[in-house]
């Protein structure tokens, strides 16, 4: 069985934070600042 990164650490560290109260912001339609390099909120 082979497992990869994602299985291993990143989706359990999303699921953790998660339940610790943060909210998950997808990238894939951010659009960030490009003078300050932050990703505004919504």
């Amino acid at each position: 069985m082979v497992f990869s990164e994602d299985s291993r650490v990143k989706i359990p560290c999303i699921l953790h934070l998660v339940r610790l109260g943060y909210r998950y912001l997808s990238l894939k339609c951010a659009a960030w600042d490009e003078q300050t390099n932050i990703l505004p909120r919504r």
